[in-house]
């Protein structure tokens, strides 16, 4: 006879239902209310023009990590420390080079990069499994908000449009919030935000999101209603990035999806001409970034758009390509010194990355995001490599490479993924008979 012992299942994040033996994993983990939240108020302290500002974001981290520490059945992995351990030190390096090339740095600013990045990257890590579908549940929160305030700021405008936070909380005299909406007194008022600083920033969250989420799970019925309510949010940004990279995603949860060939090919060619069609017919996306290159070709100083950035900021990577210029003005900005002590709109943050950490700074971001997968999805190198991809893109409109939400990217791994159940046998020798002469 034998006896099988089926080994106790590892732990695994509440909510989350295990791999079925022999089958695909199904997407079906559920997003608690606390750590939704959590998940909102990283991107509230990466976006808010608020809740970021340099009085409030510094109080946010402290509530971060207090709420993040009373998280019941959370620890921080030793994965998340090495990692960390190793990101920091290269940006140690990079803000010790700082100080020997440019002879100065900025003590408060590398702190609070670094800071940035840990309290992120631990909320991240401490999530773990549940990280994804808190996010994909928070987003929802933001658009299902935006919702409700768009059309009413369409029907009133943006100076009747109440504004309990102005200049002094947002930076700027063209923006004003309630805290959970924010309005631009600008010709391009009518473009949805939400509480974002601005529609590329709310573009740039609602594309990470669907991008993280498993293609299958998008069209669920539990995820189905939501993914397009978020894309109904995203076509009110009437963001140039927002739909040229929305456009991308969808290619690539297409060309990722288990359909059979000519099913998938199908659908593949018909999304691009539809895309095609969308960008040269439309006035903002073709004729828009058209504009924007020839401007930035005629002016020869700064310009706040993303080639005007662009072009303005190469002098300077080529100046220190390698460890940048750092986040004092005066050597970030050493050859125009009229921009000193003005608040400036950069336009391109991927290049303004560079430009301040260089090459090597760069290097070690995107070598942290290769390193990593993200939870519930695809283990491959290719899919990182999208993931690299897709926010190198978004930075190119944004400073997203500046905000807690993506600094905190390669800290999503792979590690924290539940595993499915094994089942561990354990086979004993059937007894012997005991021979007569021996009993005896």
């Amino acid at each position: 006879m034998s006896t099988a012992l089926t080994a106790a299942p590892p732990p695994q994040a509440p909510g989350v239902r295990r791999r079925a033996r022999g089958g695909a994993a199904r997407f079906r983990p559920a997003a608690p209310l606390a750590e939704t939240v959590l998940v909102l108020m990283l991107i509230a302290v990466s976006g808010n023009p608020v809740l970021s500002s340099p009085t409030v974001a510094p109080l946010l981290y402290v509530l971060l990590l207090a709420l993040g520490l009373a998280l019941r059945q959370s620890s921080t992995s030793a994965l998340f420390l090495r990692n960390y351990g190793w990101l920091a030190a290269s940006f140690c390096v990079v803000f010790a080079a700082h100080r020997l090339q440019l002879g100065e740095v900025s003590v408060f600013g590398a702190a609070h990069f670094l800071v940035k990045v840990f309290v992120a990257g631990w909320l991240i890590d401490r999530l773990g499994v549940l990280f994804v579908p808190c996010l994909f549940r928070a987003t929802v929160w933001l658009c299902a908000s935006s919702v409700l305030l768009y059309p009413m700021l369409l029907l009133v405008g943006p100076e009747a449009f109440p504004g309990w936070f102005g200049e002094a909380w947002t930076g700027s005299d063209r923006i004003k919030s309630i805290g959970f909406y924010t309005v631009h007194t600008t010709p391009e008022w009518w473009r949805n935000s939400s509480m974002m600083w601005e529609p590329g920033a709310l573009q740039g969250v609602i594309n990470l999101t669907l991008f993280l989420m498993p293609g299958t799970a998008l069209l669920t019925r539990r995820y189905r209603l939501s993914s397009l309510l978020m894309v109904a949010v995203l076509a009110t940004t009437f963001s140039t990035t927002g739909y040229l990279v929305f456009f991308l995603v969808v290619l690539y949860k297409l060309g990722s999806a288990r359909l059979s060939g000519l099913a998938k090919s199908t659908a593949l060619v018909v999304f691009l001409l539809v895309g095609l069609f969308t960008f040269l017919e439309a006035d903002f996306l073709a004729q828009k970034i058209v504009e924007q290159y020839l401007d930035s070709l005629s002016y020869d100083g700064f310009m706040p758009d993303r080639f005007g950035a662009l072009l303005f900021d190469l002098q300077y990577i080529d100046k220190h390509p390698l460890f940048g210029n750092g986040l004092v003005e005066s050597t970030r900005f050493a050859d125009h010194p009229q921009l000193h002590g003005q608040t400036l709109a950069h336009g391109n943050g991927l290049s303004n990355f560079i430009a301040t950490f260089g090459g090597v700074g760069l290097l070690a971001y995107a070598w942290g995001i290769l390193r990593c997968g993200w939870a519930l999805g695809r283990r491959g190198l290719a899919a990182r490599v999208a993931l690299l991809v897709l926010v190198l893109i978004l930075s190119v409109g944004e400073q997203f490479l500046n905000t807690p939400l993506f600094l905190g990217l390669p800290f999503l791994m792979l590690a924290n993924l539940p595993r499915p159940r094994r089942r561990v046998v354990v086979r004993r020798p059937a007894m012997q008979p005991v021979p007569p002469a021996a009993a005896a």
